[in-house]
């Protein structure tokens, strides 16, 4: 039998709710075209070659940082989170962290991205995901630009995955607007 729940080319859960999809070797071109609306400087077309690599298929969720955070050989730091945000959708309370209720504009389901978090803690965050045992051995980082940006471009040449309008993201990104 064969698990449907996947995207073609990815493996089960690594961690609960973390499925990673292989990004194939490949060679695209980074950056933007000098005609792309709301281009800056330093976008410009670049080919780049990439080795394969693996990226998880969505974005850490809070409820995933709040075991993250709560695991005993967690030491949290600081700098990973700024708790004082009044953004941000957890809170520690007498050493253990919660999601919390009042006062969101954003992130108001644990299932929703983790916002607020720096590059340190997404850094910690990797670090404790490769420790876990049910991770099969394997190192888990951050994915460089070039891998983010061929992973976000989906194979497309446009300036969005999901064509050049940039006043469609509504449809396909979650941002302060609609979140």
């Amino acid at each position: 039998a064969q698990n449907n729940s996947h995207p073609p080319d990815s493996e089960p859960d690594v961690w609960p709710g973390i499925v990673m999809v292989k990004v194939a070797e490949n060679e695209f071109q980074m950056g933007s075209p000098n005609s792309e609306a709301q281009r800056t400087s330093d976008e410009a077309l670049t080919k780049v070659r990439l080795d394969s690599f693996e990226i998880a298929t969505h974005e850490v969720t809070i409820l995933q940082t709040l075991v993250w955070l709560n695991d005993p050989q967690t030491d949290f730091d600081p700098s990973w989170i700024d708790l004082d945000d009044s953004d941000c959708p957890i809170q520690r309370v007498e050493g253990k962290f919660y999601r919390r209720l009042k006062n969101l504009r954003f992130c108001s389901n644990i299932s929703q991205p983790m916002i607020g978090i720096s590059w340190n803690g997404a850094v910690a965050f990797c670090g404790w995901l490769s420790e876990n045992k049910g991770n099969k051995g394997r190192h888990f980082r951050l994915p460089t630009e070039a891998e983010w940006e061929c992973a976000y471009r989906a194979g497309t040449r446009t300036a969005f995955y999901w064509g050049n309008r940039s006043d469609d993201v509504d449809k396909y990104a979650w941002f302060g607007r609609n979140t």
